[in-house]
């Protein structure tokens, strides 16, 4: 597709964002939706932390070293 302006642009990628998340399955969440499967499964990351439901480890913050003068 070619776009005629930033405007034509930007209402063509709000479109296919919008497919994207709301009516494309995808594969890796059992070929639901991305929005449907938040919906599903908000109670339980809530509830469980998303990093633990996701079965990834949690970010350790990195120490800030002060450079010397």
């Amino acid at each position: 597709m070619l776009f005629t302006s930033p405007v034509h642009a930007q209402a063509g990628l709000a479109d296919w964002k919008d497919d994207d998340n709301t009516t494309r399955p995808h594969s890796a969440i059992g070929n639901l939706a991305p929005a449907t499967y938040a919906i599903l499964n908000a109670s339980g990351m809530q509830r469980e932390g998303g990093m633990s439901y996701l079965e990834a480890p949690c970010p350790v913050p990195l120490r800030h070293q002060a450079k010397p003068a």
